[in-house]
């Protein structure tokens, strides 16, 4: 009998408990209908619009003695400071502006040597070949001399051993006389082959007659 009156009492103040609950709950819910607010100051877990951040106010200068001495300040102050970077950025450009002139110097200064060098260099070919040109004169009018001495079989054989260019050089300073004599000789007994050597030999002599009558 103790414990199922013991259970009694638990459940009655149980009910009690709920029922106290559910009052206080709906004294609350009356209160937010009637006002739009929470009862107690307490705030909403989710807002409808986030709170706006407070923009801190740009403190203005106050008028007085001094505000508008501390403006122009400040004015001269942002003012320096942009001179003082053109004058920078300035310099920078200059200092890049030399560096290229110097460059552009150099260059210009190696470009004149070399033409300077090609100029020498020029001249001592040119040099060379008078000197080549004069003894391979030389040369031709030496052989030229020695197969005059000879006989026109043994003179009209060393000819045809010749290359045409050789050979065209030493009928062109022979006596023209025997170069007719050794051409000659040589169309009697000449093969096909050796007539169109001859052909082309007589035609450098003319190129050769008109290259020095130029001259």
């Amino acid at each position: 009998m103790k414990v199922e009156f013991h259970m009694v009492r638990l459940l009655a103040l149980l009910v009690f408990l709920s029922c106290s609950l559910s009052a206080f709950c709906l004294g609350m819910l009356a209160f937010t209908f009637v006002t739009g607010d929470l009862p107690m100051g307490i705030q909403p877990i989710i807002r409808d619009k986030p709170l706006k951040k407070k923009i801190p106010e740009r403190k203005e200068l106050k008028a007085g003695p001094g505000a508008e001495a501390r403006l122009e300040e400040k004015f001269l102050s942002g003012f320096y400071d942009e001179l003082v970077k053109e004058k920078e950025k300035l310099a920078e450009e200059r200092k890049n502006l030399t560096t290229r002139k110097k460059v552009v110097d150099e260059i210009k200064d190696e470009a004149l040597k070399m033409q300077n060098e090609i100029g020498k260099s020029e001249i001592r070919v040119k040099s060379l070949l008078d000197v080549i040109d004069k003894k391979e004169v030389e040369n031709v009018k030496k052989i030229t001399s020695l197969m005059s001495g000879m006989d026109l079989a043994q003179s009209s054989k060393m000819l045809m051993e010749m290359d045409e260019a050789m050979a065209a050089r030493v009928l062109y300073f022979m006596n023209q006389k025997m170069a007719s004599q050794l051409i000659s000789q040589v169309m009697q007994t000449a093969t096909e082959e050796q007539a169109k050597r001859i052909k082309k030999v007589t035609d450098r002599i003319q190129i050769l007659t008109e290259e020095y009558r130029n001259e």
